[in-house]
């Protein structure tokens, strides 16, 4: 009742009396279960956050009405402020609506609510009572009081930013199941900010059309969270009912006893990654393209916090997808831990039919992006300077970035394409391979006879690897105990390590200040008293030329640089050919699958193989522009590809085999340190071709050939160069040619896997590494592609191509015989390495584009 009265009051006493209304109806909800350990700290921490934001709101609405609280907002709009108490006016809005959102650093209650309130209770907090908080930002600073200045802004962007952040840094390291969930809608609403920052700096600019497309991702963000949070608390709450604990480490094994409840977490997953085609990939799609949008703003600061922005957003969206395959593998794959979740059952049908209509939503509002934009655009026009708003593009399915040209994406071709290529792949190998059976069996693990629950991987160790990467933010404390023999100190019968991670603003910031309260009220104490059909043709056949022609390249790709390393080495090497002889041998080979394996074990390959091939559909190979270049940009080739990566962790996870999880933890820290670099060597190609589309960026690389020839086109380059070898697994990062299991990343996850499932994973990292060949070769150096569609353009294209091609091999060849491979630990340092270069890249475009 408060929630919808909130959104209605037009005054501000109203707006006050519900705000705190509704404050206390969610404070009675988390203490629903008292006798719950830590609900009544929990409860106490959200009142008091809470009522240092109604002081603030308070304080915010005298100065804005001039202390007539039951004036309307139709005569607060009409009131004209000097600029200090406009600024004043703002702050004490992003404190007052900040509290509510969760924002950092107001946080602290939202990590100790969460987890001890009920669970659907948790949902509508998360989805409903958080977003009280965007609404009241949005509505004073573009309704009340519009036309601020830059720098509101800029901290609007940087708060959501380092929420974003930090809120995923702490959710990878936790352990309780709401926790982990209440850590990412701090995450989540950093995003959200940073959307509102964003379209608050581009409206201070004049950019109308950029700040309108930022609110409007913002939005659809914010209707998207409400969807996928509110779905994993549900499924969180069906979980700890069959298990009674929200420790992930004794659960495990409940995607086969709780088959519907694991799937419908499996899709929450996905979205909140914001991986293709779910609806949190549609609208961080949006705010990536205002963020580049916003590489228009004539000034030096905007210009380095804006590709900070992306890549700090990149960086968000691996984490993500790293804590929700530790989430996911750890909770529901594998076999179980404990007795409890050995004796799991699935969740009542009213649970389940309530997680269905929230998987639905996720998928509906993944595929029809094009839908919601417009409708949050028209609500959004009459606001001032946001009447560009109407006029965001969509047409039949796709959606455009703003600037016109900057970018356009299809989630229903994206969708259809990786469709199409999943059962295509699945029919042939069901016709062609037909004879071959699934034998389930227990599959080698090392030596190992029986698997054992303590043998699987851990969460710990999954999340260790970015422990360390991130250990000076973290400071965790170290405990080390060692129990000796009564009678002899040098026999000892026990050790004990104990590491915790407590959260370092609390630490530095809320400790003092509440130790400080503590010692006031001591002292007070003593005191106190009390023809289309043709064209459709010609288009789907193209498609198909250019999916065969990857699939057919891939393999000759990898031959050939193994014939390279072998000549540059004195050794003869096996035929370029080599690879495809392997693949059809592991097609005629019977699959093994081990007894542990759930359906995503199964799934994964042809989910990884279509979502790779996918990717093909959106790099120009021979010729530009490409069929389906408005269906998507380089943002969906980065997100497809974190797509096949995410399923093959949870797949590596699967069995538990540890190998297999080691393998998971190391390849998801790779791919979530390498995004950022991704995003912002985009942002630096974008803000120079002016589009994210990779045929317009080829394109008018070669109508400007200037422009290849900047400081920033070679650092763009080089950036990429090292993404490549990570996310490829070549040297110095992993050996492809050895399967140490102590030293392997991305062989690891593929350990398990024997026969078609086999030769699609390893086609699959083929086509991988061509399409990361295509984008240097075709985005650096576009020349020789054809821009006609002719036999004589084409033929001369292809040879181009296999040049190009043949030169990359060669540098890669040449670089793995004399490179060693990097312990684990130094990968991230190469990787920062990587990113400097990007934003070294980023502030030279910006340059060169003011000289």
């Amino acid at each position: 009742l408060t929630l919808a009265l909130q959104v209605m009051a037009d005054n501000p006493l109203t707006f006050l009396f519900v705000w705190e209304a509704m404050s206390l109806a969610a404070w009675l909800l988390i203490l629903a279960e008292p006798d719950q350990r830590g609900a009544v700290p929990a409860a106490n921490w959200y009142l008091g956050v809470m009522h240092v934001g109604f002081v603030a709101l308070v304080a915010m609405f005298f100065l804005l009405s001039g202390g007539q609280l039951v004036a309307s907002f139709a005569d607060l709009r009409a009131v004209s402020l000097p600029g200090g108490v406009r600024d004043a006016v703002f702050v004490l809005a992003l404190a007052g609506f900040g509290s509510k959102a969760g924002i950092i650093p107001l946080h602290v209650w939202l990590p100790r609510a969460h987890p001890v309130a009920p669970s659907h209770g948790s949902a509508l907090m998360s989805g409903v009572v958080l977003k009280m908080g965007v609404y009241g930002i949005v509505r004073v600073t573009f309704d009340l009081i519009p036309g601020g200045a830059a720098w509101w802004g800029m901290v609007v962007l940087a708060l959501g930013t380092l929420s974003a952040l930090l809120g995923v840094l702490y959710a990878l390291m936790q352990h309780d199941l709401k926790r982990l969930l209440a850590y990412h809608s701090i995450e989540n609403v950093g995003i959200i900010f940073m959307g509102i920052g964003a379209a608050l700096l581009c409206r201070s600019y004049g950019l109308s059309g950029v700040a309108a497309l930022a609110l409007v991702a913002a939005l659809f963000h914010t209707i998207n969270h409400a969807c996928f949070k509110g779905l994993l608390f549900l499924c969180a709450g069906a979980v700890v009912r069959a298990t009674g604990t929200r420790n992930i480490e004794h659960l495990g094994g409940l995607i086969r006893r709780m088959p519907q409840t694991a799937f419908a977490f499996l899709i929450g997953s996905a979205a909140i990654s914001a991986l293709p085609p779910l609806n949190g990939f549609a609208s961080e799609w949006l705010l990536f393209q205002a963020l580049l949008g916003g590489a228009a703003v004539p000034s030096a600061a905007v210009a380095v916090l804006m590709p900070v922005a992306v890549g700090l957003l990149a960086l968000t969206s691996g984490l993500a997808a790293v804590c929700f395959v530790k989430a996911f593998g750890i909770t529901f794959l594998a076999i179980p831990r404990s007795p409890a979740a050995e004796a799991a059952v699935e969740a009542p049908r009213s649970m389940r039919v309530a997680m269905t209509m929230l998987v639905l939503a996720c998928v509906a509002l993944g595929l029809g992006p094009f839908l919601v934009v417009p409708a949050i655009g028209r609500i959004l026009a009459p606001l001032p300077g946001l009447a560009a708003a109407a006029e965001l593009r969509t047409s039949r399915g796709f959606i455009a970035g703003m600037p016109p040209g900057l970018g356009t994406m299809s989630a229903p071709a994206v969708a259809f394409a990786l469709m199409t290529l999943m059962l295509l792949v699945l029919v042939l190998l069901r016709v062609f391979a037909s004879r071959l059976r699934i034998r389930r069996a227990e599959t080698w693990g090392c030596g190992r006879l029986v698997q054992t629950p303590r043998m699987q991987y851990t969460a710990t160790a999954f999340a260790e690897p970015l422990k360390r990467v991130f250990a000076e933010l973290y400071r965790p404390t170290e405990d080390l105990t060692v129990d000796v023999h009564p009678d002899s100190k040098y026999f000892i019968r026990r050790i004990t390590y104990e590491s915790r991670i407590g959260p370092l603003l609390e630490r530095l910031v809320y400790e003092p200040i509440v130790a400080a309260v503590h010692r006031v009220a001591g002292a007070a104490r003593s005191v106190q008293g009390g023809s289309v059909h043709l064209y459709l043709l010609y288009m789907r056949a193209a498609l198909v030329g250019q999916a065969v022609l990857a699939l057919v390249l891939a393999p000759a790709l990898l031959g050939l640089i193994r014939r390279l390393k072998a000549r540059l080495q004195g050794r003869r090497g096996a035929p370029i050919s080599q690879p495809y002889f392997e693949l059809r041998k592991l097609f005629a080979k019977e699959v093994v699958v081990s007894t542990n394996a759930s359906w995503v074990f199964r799934a994964t390959p042809y989910i990884l193989f279509a979502s790779t091939v996918a990717v093909t559909l959106f790099v120009p190979l021979v010729s530009v522009p490409l069929p389906f270049d408005a269906a998507g940009d380089l943002l969906v080739v980065v997100y497809l590809l974190l797509l096949g990566t995410f399923f093959l962790a949870l797949a590596g996870l699967d069995p538990g085999s540890p190998f297999g999880g080691m393998g998971s933890s190391r390849a998801m820290t790779v791919a979530a340190l390498a995004e950022p670099t991704i995003a912002v060597a985009i942002f630096a190609l974008a803000s120079g071709a002016g589009t994210t589309n990779l045929g317009q960026i080829a394109l008018r690389i070669m109508q400007s050939p200037e422009a290849a020839l900047t400081p920033g086109h070679a650092l763009a380059f080089a950036s990429l160069f090292i993404v490549m070898l990570a996310e490829a697994g070549r040297l110095p990062v992993d050996n492809p040619a050895t399967h140490l299991e102590l030293t392997m990343i991305h062989e690891a996850m593929a350990l398990e896997y024997s026969g078609r499932y086999l030769a699609l994973v390893e086609w699959a990292a083929a086509l991988k590494l061509l399409v990361f060949f295509a984008l240097l070769a075709n985005l650096f150096v576009p020349w020789g592609i054809a821009t006609a569609p002719t036999a004589g353009a084409i033929a001369l294209a292809a040879g181009a191509l296999a040049l190009k091609l043949v030169v990359l091999a060669a540098a890669v060849a040449v670089l793995e015989t004399r490179v060693a491979k990097l312990r684990l630990f130094r990968v991230p340092e190469l990787l920062s390495v990587s990113f400097i270069l990007a934003l070294l890249a980023v502030t030279s475009a910006f340059l060169v584009r003011r000289s």
